[in-house]
């Protein structure tokens, strides 16, 4: 009985959406004209979260050697810029995708203070080591995202969705002071590859204009499969990095081409006679 009672307002409550949302004008216009399509601009603030600081962590072990540290990271914001393209689908699942082409950057910040310890050497001591690494990368990315926009009014919708980006690291900053054949410093490849997750929140301005903030989260790894996970690795330690962004998108009806006024058929006709040559033999 309590099956059929969950069942029955489960279909109630699927009912009274359906004869609500039949009500609303649809969120993005779909008078004759309108493409299914449009462009958009999209400016965010790109931070790398961490979980805080680390104590007594193994960051390098040898055979001779074990070098124990306390670790500080931290990220710091930065910015993100893009533009792209975004294409309306009549599916009940993904009725949005997107494409586009940025520049990120992303500060990885890490203070490390270290013991190296001798393991087949009872008689030197250990020796301490302090380090302060700073990395900041700049990235041409290119995004491709499947969305599913809910209607919730006439102005505004939620958006979830997924997808994937592609970095290629074209310059930035390093600075460490110590070698990393002793603090076993590692970072990404050049070129990434990340599964994403994203939470997009629609206002809609006008029938042409739609302001979207909305949250980027990092997934997994697509270029790693043997080393899954939603984390980064920075010197020695662990980064999450997110993005807050908001999309301006652009739904304008294509400039239709003006029509000839004041043509009358005699006009055209004499158009078309003088167009014709005829030659007398």
């Amino acid at each position: 009985m309590k099956h059929l009672l969950v069942i029955l307002l489960a279909a109630l409550c699927v009912s009274v959406d359906a004869q609500y949302k039949r009500r609303l004008n649809p969120i993005f216009t779909e008078s004759p004209g309108y493409p299914r399509s449009g462009w958009f601009w999209e400016l965010g603030v790109t931070y790398a979260y961490t979980e805080g600081d680390v104590n007594d962590a193994i960051i390098r072990e040898t055979t001779d050697s074990l070098v124990v540290a306390n670790l500080s990271p931290s990220g710091f914001p930065l910015g993100y810029v893009g533009i792209g393209r975004f294409n309306l689908l009549p599916n009940p699942i993904i009725n949005m995708i997107d494409y586009s082409i940025g520049f990120r950057s992303m500060a990885f910040n890490q203070d490390l203070d270290a013991i190296l310890y001798f393991k087949n050497d009872n008689i030197a001591p250990p020796e301490n080591y302090t380090d302060e690494g700073r990395r900041t990368d700049y990235s041409v990315t290119v995004n491709l995202n499947f969305n599913r926009y809910f209607q919730i009014s006439e102005s505004f919708f939620i958006m979830p969705g997924i997808g994937m980006h592609g970095d290629f690291r074209v310059t930035g900053r390093d600075q460490a002071s110590l070698d990393s054949e002793i603090t076993g410093y590692t970072f990404p490849p050049t070129i990434q590859a990340r599964a994403h997750a994203r939470l997009n929140v629609g206002f809609k301005v006008h029938r042409e204009l739609f302001i979207v903030p909305g949250l980027e989260a990092n997934l997994i790894a697509l270029d790693d499969f043997e080393n899954q996970k939603i984390t980064t690795t920075y010197f020695n330690s662990e980064y999450w990095p997110l993005m807050f962004s908001v999309k301006i998108m652009y739904h304008k009806t294509p400039r239709l081409r003006p029509c000839k006024v004041g043509v009358s058929d005699i006009d055209l006709d004499n158009t078309r006679r003088r167009k014709r040559k005829i030659q007398l033999f």
